[in-house]
């Protein structure tokens, strides 16, 4: 079933998405990645606003990748039935091929971007942080060499986006680091090999703030 939707809280890509349940995936990958979107979520991370706009989302490789379903960042508890397996996509026709019983995340090309840039790497979180994001801001305003930031005027949801953190990931060239998204208001990714990894790019970087 081919569906579109073009809203800034939600979908901006095309998806051709099946609704049904996920098929049989290790307990352990599921159960990790549910645990850190919560701990996200606790920490304030992963949210929705005011407006009822959700916020953050999270994914571990899995053939292409399992990301966090679109506007579920209210739910405190995260279950499987929450989570939806991209098989495939394609950044330049802005397309998401998908199955679960939740449609895809909002940023699900720019996770598959940089799945796609190093094979390495096992995990992508987005994160919505006012204080981190000022402060990488700030820091890559002094020195861009040491920050890695998409320009202000690359919407997310975008190709763009995609585009621009794909070839951000190829030139930082490990698998673990964070990227600001400036055009992305309060919008931050990090990524690494293991889940742990990924999680730690964000909390070495809570420490300064």
């Amino acid at each position: 079933m081919i569906l579109e939707q073009i809203d800034d809280g939600y979908i901006k890509y095309h998806a051709e998405h099946s609704f049904e349940p996920l098929p049989l995936i290790e307990p352990l990958l599921i159960e990790e990645l549910l645990q850190t979107r919560d701990y996200l979520r606790e920490s304030g991370l992963v949210g929705v606003y005011p407006n009822g706009i959700g916020f953050g989302n999270c994914s571990i490789r899995h053939n292409e990748f399992i990301i966090t379903g679109s506007a579920t960042g209210e739910i405190n508890n995260l279950q499987e039935k929450h989570l939806c397996l991209v098989e495939k996509f394609d950044i330049a026709k802005n397309l998401v091929f998908s199955k679960g019983e939740i449609q895809a995340s909002s940023e699900s090309m720019t996770h598959g971007a940089i799945y796609s840039a190093n094979n390495k790497i096992n995990c992508v979180l987005h994160i919505h942080s006012r204080k981190i994001f000022d402060h990488l801001r700030g820091l890559s305003s002094e020195n861009p060499d040491n920050v890695n930031f998409t320009a202000e005027n690359i919407p997310y949801g975008t190709p763009e986006m995609a585009f621009a953190v794909q070839n951000l990931v190829k030139k930082i060239g490990k698998p673990n680091g964070i990227i600001v998204m400036l055009g992305h208001d309060e919008g931050v990714i990090s990524f690494g090999k293991t889940v742990q990894s990924a999680l730690a790019e964000i909390e070495n970087v809570k420490l300064n703030v």
